[in-house]
């Protein structure tokens, strides 16, 4: 019987942090990528960088902590504890005004 761990590892994916360590924006980290072999479009560029991906091969991890110029441990950061799901927010009730305008007849 395999002994598995009470609770999930929580995975954070920093490129976004690490990218502007050094300084770089989406189109620098395409072209630096495109100089060691992954070819990625800007919107695939965009996407690595406001999503955690959900699958990467070694090549391209490989490939991305040489731009980066980082350990996989900076990208990708565990904590331990139980996995959470971020709070969604509350949904906007778009039949109440947000805001009270007083009313011209209200105005002296």
């Amino acid at each position: 019987m395999i002994d598995l761990p009470p609770a999930r590892r929580q995975l954070t994916w920093n490129a976004r942090q690490l990218m502007a360590r050094r300084g770089l924006d989406r189109r620098d980290l395409r072209d630096a990528l495109e100089s060691v072999g992954i070819t990625l479009s800007y919107s695939q560029v965009c996407r690595l960088v406001s999503d955690q991906p959900g699958r990467l091969s070694l090549q391209f991890l490989e490939g991305l902590i040489t731009v980066l110029g980082c350990t996989p441990g900076e990208l990708i950061r565990e904590h331990s504890g139980p996995v959470t799901k971020p709070a969604r927010p509350a949904p906007i009730d778009m039949q109440s005004p947000r805001f009270d305008f007083p009313d011209d007849e209200d105005t002296p």
